[in-house]
C-alpha cells in the first residue's frame, strides 16, 4: 500500500502518466492519476498545489522514501 501523501507528482509534459481527475477536501485535495500499465494511485497535496493540475495533464509520479506499507494478505 502506498500512502497517497507519500506520492509525488510533477508536471511534465513527457511524462507517461495521466491526471485523471482532482478531489478537493477542503485544505488538501487528492489527484487520481493513470498510470502507462492500466493501474492507478492517487496523491494528496495541498490543495494549492493541486490547483496546477487538471485532468488529462501528463505527469510524473514518485514515491517519497518511507511511504510504502507492505501487508500480508
Amino acid at each position: 500500500m502506498v500512502r497517497p501523501e507519500a506520492v509525488t507528482v510533477t508536471a511534465d509534459p513527457a511524462g507517461t502518466a495521466a491526471v485523471t481527475s482532482v478531489s478537493f477536501l477542503g485544505a488538501v485535495s487528492r489527484v487520481h492519476i493513470a498510470l502507462p500499465d492500466g493501474a492507478s494511485v492517487s496523491a494528496q497535496m495541498a490543495s494549492s498545489a493541486a490547483r496546477a493540475f487538471a485532468p488529462g495533464d501528463p505527469v510524473t509520479v514518485g514515491i517519497e522514501p518511507g511511504g510504502v506499507l507492505v501487508t500480508r494478505p
